[in-house]
């Protein structure tokens, strides 16, 4: 029997985002060591702040994925940190985090969704234009790195297929009051 992936609201500076996170940076000085500095420090997560989201995904209750959606303005969000450990690929789970992302962008007001990729990521790249995203000019950061890949897509297009179901525990499933649910619908009114 196939385990399926659960979705949760995340603090993305919390010790299992910074351990995927971790991961996430291992893969990419694999793939791009010849250009990144190892001795620099590793990234770390934004924190969550109103209209974004860090999703972690478990298999039998471990972690095994993450991603996040960050506002870039009051239209645009950016979806960052998406990330599979190896020995969890090629079960979807990459799919349901975009698949989740998508919808919580158009439930906080977003209008259109980007992300950046990296040229040595042909999973990463086939995932995207599968799930409709269309290759686009570089923005800020990425803008003059050749091995950055940009992609654009209208929020509310229809979201990727799923791969499979998927037990979600998405914004309505997070108990109020969590500071993990950093996002509100654009028309929810602030708790009081």
């Amino acid at each position: 029997m196939t385990t399926l992936p659960v979705l949760e609201a995340a603090d993305p500076l919390g010790e299992e985002a910074t351990r995927l996170l971790w991961l996430m940076r291992a893969e990419a000085l694999s793939r791009y060591g010849d250009v990144i500095d190892a001795s620099a420090p590793p990234p770390i997560n934004d924190p969550g702040v109103p209209r974004s989201a860090f999703l972690i995904a478990r298999l039998s209750g471990q972690p095994v994925g993450c991603a996040a959606l960050q506002p870039v303005d009051a239209e645009v969000a950016e979806i960052r940190r998406m990330y599979v450990v190896p020995s969890a690929r090629r079960r979807g789970i990459g799919r349901r985090l975009l698949v989740e992302l998508e919808r919580l962008a158009v439930a906080f007001g977003y209008r259109a969704l980007r992300l950046e990729t990296g040229a040595r990521q042909p999973e990463a790249i086939a995932l995207y234009g599968s799930c409709g995203f269309r290759r686009t000019e570089p923005y800020g950061r990425h803008v003059g790195d050749p091995l950055s890949i940009c992609f654009a897509k209208t929020a509310a297009a229809p979201p990727c297929g799923a791969a499979g179901p998927a037990q979600s525990t998405s914004l309505e499933n997070v108990p109020a009051g969590n500071a993990l649910a950093t996002g509100r619908a654009k028309n929810d009114t602030p708790p009081p």
